[in-house]
């Protein structure tokens, strides 16, 4: 695409700066969004494939699937897609980020391991999202992970060339070799494919071993030109990245190995495998004296506490008869199974026995010993004997809990989520039982309809037992959605609902609510909803708007041809008024202020000498001024509790107290926690002062601005201060209740 876009307005809302990116099909832009001055990233697809109605109903339609994950702090926010009326262009905004890793590589070379490690982990969870949502992102490469400012997360970006996982072969276009965005990346199943549905989750994890070798190294695995690299992707081996740097860990080499296997299914079967994996590399010691251990992956990856561990000890001797491993456990008497290289079959172990055992006669060559003791969780770890003495290796097994959770009343949908991790775990309706858990803090959830959604940090000691909570009414209301046509996609404040039209969303927090609709065939429609709990249940009806059917083009058409929408019948515009006509005094009885607008603003273009449209005008004007009256009153309401979360936020901080810290979140981010653990642990004391300076409520959401500043005594008696801005935004979860969402 050629530059020349710049000050070109997008939608009236994004005005083009500057081209940040190019590539085959699109350009990336800074751009600024007008109607809040911020700066943004809008990708628009290239004009020459404005004739390819498959490649822009993908581009569209797949933003639009991506718009759910904009809560997600790993995956770029979507704010906007479509195409331009006045210039004819296709567009995604999203926001705006630092610096690419593409970028961050060529300038600085390799990252520190840590760094690499933190990015395959990001990179794991935003993927684990995008699968789950049954998407596959089909364009992973490092101009596509950006930087944070002031944080150390890396975010994913770049989506309107994704799609869906399971879409239907018979309807899939094949797949354009031309539209591979970067060979460097390319899966060898996405070099063979001829259909979209060929190229799975697999690929996107080929991708990302790419992604990781040329973070680790500096390089990619494949560095030939093309044709040759299509070759390297479909036969070559790639190096093993310690070969490129040796104080690489093995564990996390091997990692990168296993994503850049040719049969996805010798890759992880899962991004959650992946990140099990990731966990189980960050608990391995790699050992720096002549014996190699690769740790298998496990299910979950928390870091294990002191006192719930079976402690392993590894120690490796040189005998005349050959080399000995004495295995040692405390406590004594877990089984184990030592088998000569990989796992095949449990029967195939050339050694079984308890512990504490001595193994003689062993060779140079890669072990396999599997430890399994009643209450933990099983490990198996893979090591090579060399010559020469070595000291132990330490191997930490996790105990296994079971735990009990009811509720008062019960019936409440329970979930249990180790703080950290983003894996939760369903153990349906209470009372509800947990098997295998680690001991550690975890956040309860418990959903009841009716009820205000109870999230509480809990600690799972080694004995288990059982945690009851008391669930409060909390004043929230169902909406009893209807649609003509039914089946339609709901959003709540920008949130999918998981059903589709007719059905009902319970557990909705008094307040001012958006309501959007989508349908294919019928124009997306959105309203306003002010609840505020004298009812528990509300019904909302929609008649939803047929778009305009498309003439088929002519026989003799060309490809490129477009197809234009037919002129609505002289009865189709007649029928649309009378619904309009029908519409717009049920939708001011409603409150819907905006929908009635623009149902009326449509009404007055075919007839303007409308009897009713200024009583309606007014009444619209009046009921608008009133709403905001009355939703500015209520932000006043809530402004102390919010303010009151922050205190309690300041305080944690003063006192150390990693309990209250961690009750003030919905889901507390792993940083954030390690980020506070690690402060309390390094320091004497601290003061906290926090000023406010912005705070703004709409609905059940807040956005609070405030200046940070720790003065902080060391150990050693040093005294720091640090200051900062931040913004915390907020959302209502119970009546009067404001718990974090995101801190930045």
């Amino acid at each position: 695409m050629a530059k020349g876009l710049e000050g070109t307005i997008i939608a009236n809302r994004y005005e083009l700066i500057s081209m940040l990116g190019r590539g085959s099909y699109a350009s990336v832009w800074k751009a600024r969004q007008l109607d809040v001055q911020v700066e943004v990233a809008v990708k628009i697809l290239n004009p020459s494939y404005a004739d390819d109605p498959a490649l822009v109903e993908d581009f569209i339609a797949e933003a639009r699937g991506f718009v759910a994950f904009r809560d997600n702090p790993r995956i770029v926010t979507i704010l906007d897609c479509g195409q331009d009326l006045d210039t004819g262009l296709t567009y995604v905004a999203m926001t705006l980020h630092a610096e690419t890793l593409d970028a961050m590589i060529r300038a600085h070379g390799a990252l520190p391991v840590e760094r690499v490690m933190k990015l395959a982990e990001d990179l794991g969870a935003a993927l684990r999202t995008v699968h789950r949502g049954g998407l596959v992102h089909r364009d992973i490469k490092s101009s596509n992970i950006l930087t944070v400012d002031g944080d150390d997360r890396f975010v994913l970006s770049d989506f309107a060339v994704g799609m869906f996982a399971d879409q239907d072969e018979r309807t899939a276009p094949t797949v354009d070799m031309s539209r591979i965005g970067n060979w460097a990346y390319a899966a060898p199943e996405r070099i063979h494919a001829t259909q979209k549905s060929e190229v799975g989750p697999g690929a996107d994890l080929y991708s990302a071993g790419v992604v990781l070798f040329r973070a680790a190294t500096g390089r990619y695995p494949f560095e030939s030109r093309f044709p040759q690299i299509i070759s390297d992707h479909l036969k070559s081996e790639p190096p093993d990245p310690r070969s490129l740097r040796p104080e690489l860990p093995r564990p996390l080499a091997d990692i990168i190995l296993r994503c850049l296997r040719k049969d996805p299914a010798q890759r992880f079967g899962s991004a959650d495998e992946l990140l099990a994996a990731l966990a189980e590399a960050r608990t391995v010691r790699e050992s720096k004296l002549p014996i190699d251990l690769k740790s298998r992956p496990v299910i979950f990856g928390a870091a294990a506490l002191a006192g719930l561990v079976l402690i392993v000890l590894l120690i490796l001797a040189l005998l005349p008869g050959g080399l000995e491993a004495e295995l040692q456990t405390q406590p004594e008497g877990a089984a184990f199974r030592l088998y000569a290289g990989e796992v095949t079959a449990r029967f195939d172990a050339i050694k079984t026995g308890t512990t504490p055992a001595k193994v003689r006669g062993l060779e140079e060559r890669t072990y396999t010993v599997v430890m399994e003791k009643d209450g933990y969780f099983p490990k198996e770890v893979t090591f090579t004997p060399a010559k020469g003495r070595s000291g132990p290796d330490v191997i930490v097994l996790e105990s296994s809990i079971d735990l009990r959770v009811t509720s008062d009343p019960e019936g409440a949908w329970a979930t249990l989520r180790p703080l950290g991790s983003d894996q939760a775990v369903d153990g349906g309706r209470t009372p509800a039982d947990f098997h295998g858990l680690r001991a550690g803090p975890h956040e309860l959830m418990l959903r009841l309809e009716n009820f205000a959604t109870l999230i509480d940090t809990v600690l799972i000691g080694r004995d288990g037992g059982t945690i009851t909570r008391k669930l409060h009414g909390g004043g929230f209301v169902a909406l009893d959605v209807v649609t003509e046509p039914d089946g339609a996609q709901i959003y709540i404040d920008g949130t999918k609902v998981g059903e589709l039209s007719a059905c009902r969303v319970p557990n909705l927090a008094p307040g001012t609510h958006r309501v959007e609709f989508e349908l294919k065939g019928y124009a997306p429609f959105d309203t306003t909803l002010d609840l505020d709990g004298a009812r528990p249940v509300v019904q909302l009806a929609v008649l939803l708007a047929p778009t305009s059917t498309p003439r088929e083009p002519a026989a003799t058409a060309t490809r490129s041809t477009t197809a234009l929408p037919s002129e609505p019948s002289r009865n189709q515009q007649l029928d649309r008024l009378e619904q309009l006509q029908a519409a717009i005094p049920e939708k001011i009885r409603r409150g819907e202020w905006d929908s009635a607008e623009r149902d009326l603003n449509e009404l007055l273009q075919s007839r303007p000498d409308e009897p009713h449209a200024d009583s309606w005008k007014n009444r619209i004007e009046s009921g608008r001024t009133e709403q905001q009256r009355v939703q500015s009153a209520a932000a006043e309401q809530e402004k102390p509790q919010v303010r009151r979360t922050l205190q309690l936020y300041r305080e944690s901080l003063e006192q150390k107290d990693v309990k209250t810290f961690a009750r003030l979140w919905i889901a507390l981010p792993a940083r954030e926690l390690e980020e506070f653990q690690s402060s309390f642990q390094r320091i004497e004391s601290q003061t906290v002062e926090v000023s406010e300076t912005g705070l703004e409520i709409k609905g059940n959401q807040a956005t609070l601005r405030f200046h940070e500043k720790r003065r902080i005594r060391s150990e050693d008696g040093r005294e720091v201060v640090s200051a900062r801005d931040r913004v915390m935004k907020l959302r209502r979860i119970g009546d009067g209740e404001w718990l974090i969402a995101s801190l930045e």
